[in-house]
């Protein structure tokens, strides 16, 4: 569903890209206006929601080394977008970056239409909208910027709605960014958090089936319909699903899961829980 009314997982997703974008988090974007103000956003939300502001950023040269190229990931190199000529630009930028995060708490300011029509937002903006952008660019490969390997696949998907839908991720993505910041000459004028073109591997340990990994990352992203049932090949993927629910805190996946049934008997240990967690990155 698209334009219509959001989901809770959708709301809730779009909450924490907001929280991300407030504490300046796992950003890799400046907007700042003419008299110099700047707001930190995420690339890969703008491009979601936005036809213009996807053409304007791809324009710039993504950030891959030999490594990420490897792993199949695109992540978009950081960058200043200069907004001129509106009126009171800084609140009339935030109220704009407040609509294409959805946030329930949008302000007016003068001018935020303008920018809004410039951008080619939808009116209103919603979170279904911005899901539907973001599983766009996810299936293309877009502003990747981490690579989830399990199961002998790897699953492209993007920092910051990992960030966004799970504690867990967000709390180990911060902590390596900040490792390869500290170990890294690149100078970051905006603060140690506002980079996320370091590109990430997870590799998850315990996780056999890479179809359970599939199916998280289609719930964070939006791509299970709220009554869907999967057709999953064996018990042992409904097992790791709801393991990696339980490990990532994803609440709403849980209870999904539970409803869930699959072929083939259940294994001995199906109460044996293991948790799922990243343990590597790269440089």
């Amino acid at each position: 569903l698209v334009g219509g009314e959001a989901s809770p997982h959708a709301e809730a997703l779009m909450a924490g890209l907001q929280d991300l974008r407030l504490k300046e988090r796992l950003c890799d974007v400046l907007l700042t206006d003419g008299s110099g103000a700047q707001r930190a956003a995420h690339q890969v939300v703008l491009a979601a929601i936005s036809r213009p502001l996807r053409r304007y950023l791809a324009e710039a040269p993504c950030a891959a080394a030999e490594e990420e190229s490897r792993l199949g990931l695109s992540p978009p190199a950081p960058q200043e977008v200069r907004i001129d000529g509106l009126p009171d630009a800084g609140p009339a930028l935030e109220a704009a970056l407040a609509r294409v995060y959805c946030s329930p708490d949008s302000p007016e300011a003068s001018g935020a239409d303008d920018l809004a029509a410039a951008w080619g937002l939808p009116q209103p903006p919603d979170a279904q909208t911005v899901l539907a952008g973001l599983r766009e660019l996810r299936a293309q490969g877009a502003m990747c910027d981490v690579a989830i390997l399990a199961g002998g696949r790897r699953f492209p998907a993007h920092q910051a709605v990992l960030a966004a839908a799970s504690e867990p991720l967000r709390r180990y993505l911060m902590e390596k960014l900040r490792e390869l910041l500290s170990s890294s000459e690149a100078k970051n004028p905006a603060g140690p958090e506002l980079v996320a073109s370091h590109a990430v591997a997870l590799e998850l340990e315990g996780v056999a089936h890479s179809e359970s990994v599939g199916l998280v990352l289609d719930f964070i992203y939006g791509d299970l319909g709220a009554g869907a049932i999967p057709l999953l090949p064996n018990y042992g993927v409904l097992q790791e699903v709801r393991q990696l629910a339980t490990s990532l805190e994803l609440p709403a996946l849980q209870v999904r899961a539970s409803r869930w049934a699959a072929p083939g008997p259940r294994p001995a240990c199906a109460g044996t829980s293991h948790a799922a967690a990243p343990v590597r990155q790269l440089s």
